[in-house]
């Protein structure tokens, strides 16, 4: 399991998501399936295909669910983004109710908030958490510049001055 751990990683870090996807996915054995799971979510999240999304809000959510209050403020992010990209809004609302106030900084949670807002056409909303998101995290600029949930806001001048470099 080990070697094809690191085969994997090696194979998401060269930017290979297709193989590293199988890869991941091959990893069954107790010791690796869950932090497998994960990785196999972000690389959907990665790909950018649509039935991917899907893929990775399952598998987000069992992982998440499996580590319960010890889960991270970035994996219970990451989990609402997936469900957001998945057309599952719903869901990843219900899940800023069960987020302590821990993650209230962490760039990822702050983006998946946007997200969510911005599919919901809270615009004023949406754009502050989005601009206290570039704040912790300004790699999050062009992520938001190719995210689906701020399509609306392309032409918006606030939008473009918080994402462009």
């Amino acid at each position: 399991p080990e070697l094809l751990w690191f085969m994997a990683n090696a194979l998401e870090k060269s930017g290979d998501y297709d193989d590293a996807l199988e890869t991941y996915l091959k990893l069954k054995a107790d010791d690796w399936r869950d932090t497998a799971s994960y990785r196999a979510a972000m690389v959907c999240l990665q790909r950018r295909e649509d039935g991917d999304f899907k893929m990775a809000a399952t598998k987000l959510d069992g992982y998440v669910r499996m580590k319960g209050e010890v889960a991270s403020c970035e994996e219970v992010g990451w989990l609402m983004i997936s469900l957001v990209r998945s057309a599952q809004t719903d869901k990843a609302t219900k899940w800023i109710e069960n987020v302590t106030s821990k993650c209230d900084r962490n760039a990822i949670y702050l983006y998946a908030r946007a997200c969510i807002h911005a599919y919901k056409s809270n615009r004023s909303e949406a754009m502050n958490l989005l601009k206290e998101a570039i704040s912790v995290n300004s790699n999050l600029k062009s992520e938001a510049e190719k995210e689906q949930c701020f399509r609306t806001f392309k032409k918006d001048d606030l939008f473009k001055s918080l994402i462009e470099n």
